[in-house]
């Protein structure tokens, strides 16, 4: 019977049974000369990983993430989350601009009060594009410290 056949009878995704076999591996070979296997051997192995496992927060290579490594990286997503909702400002603003000067075009707004609303709403919008990031130089990185 082939291991597809299995996965198929079983029930269960082919690759789950190759990770259950590499777990269960005894490093030794059957009678018919394929890697013996040892369910006891896979069930220890599973309930080891999970222990090692733990509950906390992980970076590569599974070790446990200190807790200020934890923090920034709390902070890079808050930064990342201001950045973008800034960018979406910008945009409104700049649409809000650009309706101002249609309302000037078409007389619905008087042009002194036209002017003052479109240059209030360029320099909010151009503060929100910078907080946004608009005027970084992606080349320029900071120094991890």
């Amino acid at each position: 019977m082939s291991i597809s056949d299995i996965s198929d009878e079983v029930g269960v995704a082919l690759r789950t049974l190759y990770v259950e076999l590499r777990r269960g591996a005894t490093g030794k070979l059957d009678q018919n000369q394929r890697p013996a296997y040892d369910p006891v051997l896979a069930q220890r192995t599973y309930q080891e990983n999970i222990r090692r496992r733990g509950s906390g927060p992980k970076k590569k290579g599974g070790q446990e993430m200190t807790p200020d490594r934890a923090t920034r990286r709390k902070r890079r997503r808050i930064r990342l989350a201001i950045r973008r909702t800034s960018a979406l400002a910008a945009a409104i603003a700049f649409f809000f601009a650009w309706g101002t000067i249609g309302a000037i075009e078409t007389d619905a707004v008087s042009l002194v009060e036209g002017t003052v609303r479109t240059f209030g709403l360029l320099f909010i919008g151009t503060g929100f594009a910078f907080v946004g990031g608009a005027f970084r130089n992606p080349t320029e990185r900071r120094s991890k410290t």
